[in-house]
């Protein structure tokens, strides 16, 4: 199978991704009617991302990578399915955290492959073309994520997006390359140790640094400004798209 068909893996995978997150945030927010717990669904989306970005980079240098993506595809598309017959809020969160923990996985996997199979001399032309992919995917998966769920119901995109992993999952299995070679397997608690630790040691070192350069401060705490604005707005929009017309919240949500 062509090599380049490997750049439109992600954005394809993407495109679930965004889907999902519309129809389950409506999910959550039309079963309870609660704010609290949609931003308990981003939170649990986000805090998955987090943890396994601790390890994800441990487990792509030690593991074939290829497989990694193969596996957490599937993972995905299994675990969106089951919001189909378990649509109760304990479970969206489940869900949206085991999203979060997987599809730092994929990433950071596809990621060291581009390397591999495109030549370090093009991975800046190759990320820049993945970066678009990407972009256009957040596009379509928001807006055909808002009108499917809004004409056909939720559990169409549900099925949709799965169908998104399990293809992106089945050019995986046929694509063939020369992977990079793991390293030792000297065992993932070890590696998290060791992770911890250097996270430890890189916080101390950034502290100091800033102490000698209040300038960095005052930029960190603008961007720490604008995270926190960046999470309301995310938040406010699916209320804002239920002010617009409740009826259409879906379709005004991934409008927005």
């Amino acid at each position: 199978m062509n090599r380049k068909i490997f750049l439109y893996v992600k954005p394809f995978s993407d495109l679930g991704t965004f889907m999902d997150l519309i129809a389950i945030n409506v999910l959550m927010y039309v079963a309870t009617g609660s704010s609290a717990w949609l931003a308990a669904t981003m939170a649990f989306r986000t805090l998955g991302g987090v943890l396994s970005s601790l390890f994800s980079g441990i487990l792509a240098d030690r593991y074939d990578r290829r497989k990694i993506m193969i596996w957490t595809d599937v993972f995905r598309a299994v675990i969106i399915l089951c919001l189909i017959p378990f649509p109760n809020p304990i479970m969206i969160l489940i869900v949206c955290f085991f999203i979060g923990l997987t599809s730092s996985f994929f990433a950071v996997s596809y990621s060291a492959e581009i390397p591999q199979i495109f030549g370090q001399d093009k991975v800046l032309e190759t990320n820049a073309l993945i970066s678009r992919l990407t972009s256009v995917s957040l596009v379509f998966g928001f807006i055909g994520a808002g009108v499917i769920t809004d004409f056909l119901g939720y559990e169409v995109t549900l099925i949709l997006d799965a169908a998104t992993y399990f293809i992106s999952a089945l050019v995986l299995v046929k694509m063939k390359w020369q992977t990079s070679e793991p390293a030792l397997k000297e065992g993932i608690s070890s590696g998290f140790k060791e992770k911890l630790a250097g996270i430890g040691r890189d916080l101390k070192e950034v502290y100091s640094f800033i102490l000698l350069k209040p300038m960095l401060l005052l930029v960190n705490i603008v961007f720490l400004i604008g995270a926190f604005a960046g999470a309301s707005h995310n938040l406010g929009i699916p209320l804002l798209a239920e002010e617009i017309d409740s009826s259409k919240q879906s379709f005004y949500y991934g409008l927005i």
